[in-house]
């Protein structure tokens, strides 16, 4: 197994293999709530006494959507 991934490998052009490796650490960063991997970047931002503070979590598709605000749920409504 690990020479036929080795002969995979050394078969890619160097731009694949940069895609490869961001697809991997992409893959294994790690849910801030639920500790399960794959989690994204969700960008936030809160004003606390006057200074707006900006931040990034990541966390997994599950969390984000567990924890979407209402407003974050609106579906765009079709006109008849």
């Amino acid at each position: 197994m690990a020479s036929s991934l080795d002969d995979a490998v050394d078969g890619l052009p160097a731009r694949q293999l940069e895609a490869l490796r961001a697809r991997i650490d992409r893959r294994l960063q790690e849910c801030l709530l639920c500790r399960s991997d794959g989690a994204l970047p969700v960008k936030g931002q809160a004003k606390l006494r006057g200074n707006e503070a900006r931040f990034a979590l990541l966390l997994c598709p599950a969390c984000i959507e567990r924890h979407r605000l209402p407003e974050g749920r609106a579906t765009t409504q079709e006109a008849t």
